[in-house]
């Protein structure tokens, strides 16, 4: 996949929340950076780096880095081998027998991310790091025109999104990022995105009906911040119209 006008849209970033200053030594501190890889996507979750629906309580897969990388991040090279851990328990059952965290229910995945090559780790925490969708539920071929939003079912914290070209399916996370072995922690956002090219909606909620899942590639970018800016409103909606404006639209095939 491409990821279009990146690297304006996170340099405006990056300067903007640099000029709150240089955290501590110890803490993470403010950065960007991007990650690549395989995925399947679910009606309520993506599953990293199987080719089919997984049957133990978890699995690892290399992700590659994606430029650019910036602040905190700033280390990462592209191609760099980084690990990514699925959002799995050992006891949620059926469809996927072990499966996805059901959205809504407290749970913790550390590391979510290892960044091996920098020495940093980025971990899922409680009680609800997937915000539940807020588009409703798809329904037939209602929301297969561009620019419609829905999500496969009710709960869900994966977003579809109808283009022109395809469908992109979205899933937003948040956590804390530290050094390995550090409890001094900066929190990221994250959004994951995954496109099918020439898909339409309805076509995707069949394959997801009928056989559990799509693979395709995914981008993934992530934002560090320190604590003590979390709470200004007007950085936060920043944030949330940079991850947004990156339009992850690749040129994977959906898989039938």
């Amino acid at each position: 996949m491409i990821l279009k006008n990146a690297s304006r849209v996170l340099g405006a970033l990056a300067s903007v929340f640099l000029l709150h200053g240089v955290a501590s030594a110890a803490a993470v501190g403010t950065g960007l950076f991007n990650l690549a890889g395989t995925v399947l996507v679910t009606d309520t979750s993506f599953l990293f780096g199987y080719s089919t629906l997984p049957t133990k309580s978890s699995a690892d897969q290399n992700a590659v880095a994606v430029l650019p990388a910036t602040g905190a991040f700033a280390g990462l090279h592209a191609g760099d081998l980084e690990t990514i851990h699925n959002l799995l328990t050992p006891t949620n059952g059926p469809p996927f027998g072990p499966g996805p965290v059901v959205p809504g229910t407290s749970f913790t995945l550390a590391p979510f991310v290892e960044l091996t090559t920098l020495g940093i780790d980025l971990d899922l925490t409680g009680p609800n790091p997937l915000p539940i969708s807020p588009a409703p539920v798809c329904s037939g071929t209602s929301f297969d025109s561009p620019g419609d939003l829905c999500r496969a079912r009710p709960g869900s914290p994966v977003t579809l999104e109808q283009g022109r070209d395809g469908v992109t399916a979205i899933m937003n996370l948040d956590g804390v990022a530290h050094f390995t072995g550090s409890s001094d922690n900066t929190v990221f956002f994250a959004k994951f995105s995954a496109s099918f090219g020439g898909a339409k909606i309805s076509q995707l909620i069949n394959d997801l009906n009928t056989q559990g899942f799509v693979r395709t590639g995914y981008q993934a970018s992530f934002i560090t911040i320190p604590v003590s800016t979390v709470p200004e409103p007007a950085s936060m909606a920043l944030i949330g119209a940079g991850l947004f404006a990156l339009g992850f639209f690749g040129k994977k095939r959906l898989v039938k």
